[in-house]
């Protein structure tokens, strides 16, 4: 079978031979072709993923500004961004202790602790704000431009019980910036699929300079 992605509501359209598609209980009438609804406010765009560590991430992530952060031995990591299932926070963004500590971002002054289930078991998160966010995405003709998607205070939950450094992203995040969002492999690897607001594309020359 020969995939391909259609950006509609959260489904994935495969190409299989005419003869072997048929609908439950034998109907032999023609399924309709798939449409989408052109929006100017948004732009089709993809995040190419990377393997590190096990994980499939980002190619490009910064958070407040940093590509990477230094641990408290004096190690330096790349930020890692992934797309998780399980996510289903309010913003649909968890981040863990060592991307907080890392990266400088805000916890929220008095916010109340939860319980949940974290990165690895049962976890507390309590409430925080990244004042910057930016992934990098291909979007354009032919999809060959590459540009950052760029999200200012982003509410998150912070996993207090996990020490490393990562941020994962669920479905409401997705449906957000990533509209009709399908995550996919192809031969070139893991890509998240979507369509992304225009007001938050923006070339990578304004890409933060980093400290060596």
């Amino acid at each position: 079978m020969e995939p391909r992605v259609s950006f509609g509501d959260k489904f994935l359209e495969l190409t299989v031979p005419a003869g072997i598609v048929k609908r439950p209980g034998g109907s032999d009438a023609r399924i309709p072709d798939v449409t989408g609804n052109a929006d100017a406010k948004l732009a089709p765009v993809y995040g190419p993923m990377v393997s590190r560590g096990g994980l499939q991430v980002f190619g490009y992530a910064a958070v407040n500004g940093q590509e990477t952060y230094k641990t408290p031995d004096g190690k330096v990591f790349p930020v890692n961004v992934a797309v998780s299932s399980i996510t289903n926070v309010p913003s649909g963004v968890v981040v863990t202790l060592g991307l907080v500590r890392g990266c400088k971002i805000e916890v929220e002054p008095g916010g109340m602790a939860m319980g949940a289930t974290g990165v690895e078991a049962k976890s507390e998160f309590v409430p925080g704000k990244i004042k910057e966010l930016r992934l990098g995405v291909n979007t354009g003709p032919g999809m060959k431009t590459v540009k950052d998607i760029v999200i200012k205070d982003l509410p998150v939950l912070i996993d207090k019980n996990q020490s490393e450094g990562y941020m994962l992203i669920g479905q409401k995040f997705i449906d957000t910036y990533f509209a009709d969002g399908i995550y996919a492999a192809d031969a070139n690897g893991w890509k998240l699929h979507g369509r992304a607001p225009t007001e938050l594309l923006m070339e990578i020359k304004t890409r933060p300079k980093q400290k060596p």
